[in-house]
């Protein structure tokens, strides 16, 4: 949770970056609490950033000492917005001529890519994991390259794994009819789905890699709802 939250704090700064000693006060102003070392087992501020070094990177000494995101947790951070940005297009893609006015749209401020720890949109593209996104040259009258297709990585599922699909489509609706509300949180339904059923939730036996994407193919049966720490499954009344 902390984690998560020094995440979310840190990406709300400007070039993502926080002298190391307003890290406190800034933390207390965004979260509306005091951040206390001892809950999480450490006596010093110090030493619980530098148990999360995938998340946070610590620069300088003294009074110059700066908390940054560390690269690894940019290019996490760069691929989820990535996503959301072309799963927010009708066709699932854009022009790369056009990701810093589908940036604004999508997030409500202006591109700087500078807060991803990067110089240059390429820069963090090449840092994309595999099996992300589709790059897709489009050519000019000469056969030049004019602009790049970006859309998101997919795998067609066999036909075996689209029947699996539908019959995960049934459990779910069968799972959340027993949850109040009728929604569940993302993060607490692998565990509520191994106990209601008796076995482990395989993703790949669907043929995804992630929970998310299986949920993102039953459209019509689940919405996935975003907040600003948590996802949510809430089941779609149209079935009931």
């Amino acid at each position: 949770t902390f984690t998560r939250e020094v995440v979310e704090m840190i990406k709300t700064i400007p070039g993502c970056k926080i002298p190391f000693f307003k890290f406190i006060p800034r933390y207390h102003h965004h979260f509306g609490k005091q951040c206390r070392v001892a809950d999480y087992g450490y006596t010093k501020l110090r030493d619980l950033l530098d148990s999360m070094p995938h998340v946070i990177q610590i620069i300088g000494e003294g009074n110059k000492t700066t908390i940054t995101l560390a690269h690894k947790a940019q290019v996490r951070r760069f691929t989820n917005d990535l996503l959301k940005m072309l799963k927010n297009t009708p066709e699932k893609q854009l022009l790369m001529s056009e990701f810093p006015q589908l940036y604004l749209e999508v997030f409500g401020k202006p591109l700087n890519i500078y807060d991803y720890g990067v110089c240059t949109v390429e820069d963090i593209f090449a840092e994309l994991p595999e099996n992300t996104v589709i790059y897709e040259e489009v050519m000019d009258d000469h056969h030049n390259t004019k602009d790049v297709i970006v859309s998101v990585f997919k795998r067609f599922q066999t036909q075996e794994e689209v029947i699996r699909t539908r019959g995960f489509a049934r459990e779910v609706v069968e799972l959340l009819r027993h949850a109040p509300d009728l929604a569940i949180s993302f993060n607490k339904f692998i565990p509520a789905y191994h106990q209601h059923f008796g076995r482990q939730c395989r993703v790949g036996s669907y043929g995804f890699s992630k929970l998310i994407e299986l949920f993102e193919s039953i459209p019509d049966t689940v919405e996935v709802r975003q907040h600003k720490l948590s996802i949510s499954l809430v089941l779609k009344k149209t079935i009931l």
